[in-house]
């Protein structure tokens, strides 16, 4: 008899402790990604892109304008609102650098969907482009999409990664 209470409150006793700790230490919960928003893009990220420009179809160039194969890179900022900066934005043409040296713009806009899509225009030396891709980092680090110039049949490929502390 001595044993069966003895194991009963053994049992009480530990099981009282267990409560009690659940009840003090409550559970962590986790919160459920829900989707992106303009805030999702926040802080520097490197911007590279290539493409090309198709030939010159003007039948009166003689000879006609060959294509030209096009890169650029620079450090872009979004500041989580909806719009967003380059700097240093070096342009190479055909593996010739731009006589003219980096350019910048202040001018960028872009928007989120909540299915992480982007949108994303720009101005730069009078013609306006848009890139349309997808947050592909689930932290905002990292962004792809496509371009197309508005002065021309211009597209290419663009990869956006956020950049580390320049600290």
């Amino acid at each position: 008899m001595k044993r069966t209470i003895l194991g009963l409150a053994t049992i009480l006793v530990v099981s009282l402790t267990v409560l009690a700790v659940l009840l003090a230490r409550p559970l962590r919960t986790v919160k459920a990604h829900h989707g992106c928003s303009e805030r999702t893009l926040m802080g520097s990220y490197g911007w590279t892109e290539f493409g090309l420009e198709p030939e010159d179809a003007n039948p009166t160039h003689i000879p006609p304008i060959p294509p030209t194969f096009w890169t650029e890179a620079g450090v872009v900022t979004f500041d989580g609102h909806g719009t967003f900066a380059g700097s240093n934005v070096y342009d190479v043409n055909n593996g010739t650098p731009d006589p003219l040296g980096p350019t910048e713009f202040t001018d960028g806009s872009y928007s989120v969907g909540s299915d992480c899509s982007v949108k994303i225009t720009y101005t730069l030396e009078s013609n306006t482009y848009t890139d349309h891709g997808a947050i592909v980092g689930a932290d905002g680090s990292e962004v792809i999409a496509t371009e197309q110039g508005s002065n021309s049949d211009t597209t290419g490929h663009v990869s956006i990664k956020k950049m580390g502390d320049l600290d």
